[in-house]
C-alpha cells in the first residue's frame, strides 16, 4: 500500500513534527508513505503568534521527504483585490499535489495537510482500514475529521488542514485555488471555499470511521506554553522515543500529562 502526504504552506516547528511524520514508515510493514512538501521561499523573518517561529528549512536533510520545493509566494496572488492568505493557502495546496503527481507513483490514498499538525496512531489506522476494507477508495468521496457543515446557506469544511482521498479526488479538491481565485466560482474565505468547492465538484465529504486525534499543535497541546510547546515535544522525544508516542493504545490525555511533566 503506497499513501501520499502532501504539506503544505508555512512550515512551522518542522525540525519536531518532522520526526513524528518520519516515524510514520516504521509503523506498518505493508504501507510506504511518501511525502511531497511545498513552502514559500523567503520565510526566514516570518512569526505567528499561534504557529510560532518559522525557519529556513534545509530540506534536503531530511531523507524521508520525496520530492519538496520552495516557491515565490507572490506567485499566489493572482491580482491585487485577492484574499492573500487564502490565495497562498490554497495555490500551495495545489503545489504540493502537483510535487505528488509529478512523482508518477500509483497511489492508494493521499493525505494533504500542514507541518504543525498531532496526527494520532488511532487516525493513521482508520486511512489504512479504509483502503483495506474497500480496496480502492471512492473517486467520489473526501474524507475529513468531520462532515460538512451548512451555515450562512453556504457549505463549510471545518477541518481544512487536514483530508484523505483517492488520487484522482485529490486532483479536484487542489483545483480549488483556481475556482476561487481565478475564475471566482466559490467563496474565498476559508473553510467556506473548500466547502463549496467540494460540493460543486460533487465530491462528498465523509467523516473518517473510527478517526482519532488530527489538530495543529497549538490546539492539541494548549495546556503547554506556546513558548515551551515544541520543545517539550523535542523533550519528550529524546526521553521517551518516537515510538511511545505512536503506541497504538496511547490516550492524548496521558500524552498532555507527560508533556507537562517535563
Amino acid at each position: 500500500m503506497k499513501i501520499a502526504v502532501c504539506i503544505s504552506g508555512r512550515m512551522s516547528g518542522f525540525d519536531v513534527t518532522s520526526k513524528l511524520f518520519e516515524h510514520w514508515n516504521s509503523i506498518y510493514d505493508n504501507v510506504e508513505f511518501y511525502f511531497f512538501i511545498s513552502t514559500w521561499k523567503d520565510v526566514s523573518s516570518e512569526y505567528s503568534e499561534t504557529r510560532g517561529p518559522v525557519e529556513d528549512w534545509d530540506f534536503s536533510k531530511y531523507k524521508f521527504i520525496t520530492k519538496y520545493e520552495k516557491v515565490d509566494i507572490n506567485d499566489a496572488w493572482a491580482s491585487e483585490k485577492c484574499l492573500k492568505v487564502s490565495a497562498c493557502y490554497s495555490y500551495s495546496l495545489y503545489r504540493a499535489q502537483q510535487l505528488r503527481r509529478e512523482c508518477k507513483e500509483e497511489f492508494d490514498g493521499v493525505i494533504q495537510t500542514r507541518s504543525d499538525m498531532f496526527i494520532d496512531r488511532q487516525t493513521l489506522d482508520s486511512l489504512i482500514n479504509l483502503i483495506d476494507k474497500q480496496g480502492e477508495l471512492s473517486k467520489k468521496i473526501f474524507y475529513s475529521p468531520s462532515n460538512l457543515r451548512y451555515e450562512d446557506k453556504r457549505f463549510m469544511l471545518i477541518h481544512d488542514y487536514f483530508g484523505f482521498a483517492h488520487p484522482k479526488v485529490m486532483d479536484i479538491y487542489s483545483l480549488m485555488y483556481f475556482d476561487a481565485h481565478i475564475i471566482n466560482l466559490v467563496p474565498t474565505a476559508f473553510h467556506y471555499m473548500n466547502g463549496t468547492h467540494l460540493v460543486n465538484r460533487n465530491i462528498q465529504v465523509i467523516c473518517i470511521p473510527g478517526v482519532g486525534l488530527t489538530s495543529v499543535i497549538p490546539q492539541t497541546f494548549k495546556e503547554i506554553h506556546k513558548w515551551r510547546m515544541y520543545d517539550a515535544i523535542s523533550s519528550l522525544i529524546e526521553k521517551r522515543g518516537v515510538e511511545w508516542i505512536f503506541y497504538k493504545k496511547r490516550k492524548i490525555e496521558e500524552l498532555i500529562k507527560e508533556l507537562k511533566s517535563l
